[in-house]
């Protein structure tokens, strides 16, 4: 579980979020919940804010004021509908275009926060009961890039790697991409794949010959 939660919070605050594949939602089986989120909140502590040549950084700035406020917007909105702020949720006093690591719990499935891509430090963690309530809830959006999942059990490593409808599955990893692996999504993350043999085929052009030998 240690290792699992550690791992989810660098999926989320790597890059202040600003990764197409940053895990934005995290949900957790119910009865190792608690510990799960003790442990993204004390990732999230460790973190220190400040610009990216500072070699202390460990969460530089956003890119822009723009999505600076735009990820603002969206954690006001949850707080608003009455999601609770484990971190964050406040606005960072700087000159620069940062928001605090947020953690955001009490989020329903169908909201903002958890439907749509913020690109920001900013994750739900939500509870589970069930595999296949699990994937049936992660499917339930626009979007289908990637997604991890953490497990001892085989047949459920498998079982959600079929259900999952995504581009990439990471089992009890992160983030792991090689040149020689297609990357891609399905439904509004995009059409076609990048690296791997189905890369180099979209630089190709078939040729098709037909001949008649009498």
């Amino acid at each position: 579980v240690q290792v699992a939660a550690t791992v989810a919070a660098s999926a989320i605050f790597l890059n202040a979020g600003q990764a197409c594949s940053a895990g934005s939602r995290l949900m957790v089986e119910r009865s190792a919940y608690e510990e799960v989120l003790a442990v993204v909140a004390a990732e999230a502590d460790k973190l220190v804010m400040g610009p990216g040549l500072d070699e202390s950084t460990t969460l530089g700035p956003l890119v822009s004021a723009a999505q600076r406020d735009r990820v603002n917007g969206y954690v006001d909105q949850a707080l608003d509908q009455g999601v609770q702020a484990v971190r964050g949720g406040v606005m960072v006093e700087s000159d620069g275009y940062f928001v605090a690591p947020t953690i955001l719990t009490g989020a329903a499935d169908q909201m903002p926060a958890v439907q749509e891509e913020i690109f920001g430090p900013v994750v739900t963690v939500q509870p589970f009961d069930s595999v296949d309530e699990v994937a049936a809830r992660a499917n339930d959006v626009a979007y289908g890039l990637a997604a991890g999942v953490w497990t001892s059990n085989l047949h459920t490593a498998q079982s959600m790697t079929q259900k999952l409808n995504v581009g990439t599955v990471w089992t009890n990893l992160y983030n792991y991409i090689d040149s020689s692996v297609p990357w891609g999504g399905v439904k509004a993350s995009g059409h076609g794949r990048e690296m791997g043999r189905e890369g180099l085929e979209k630089f190709l052009q078939t040729k098709a010959v037909w001949t008649a030998i009498d």
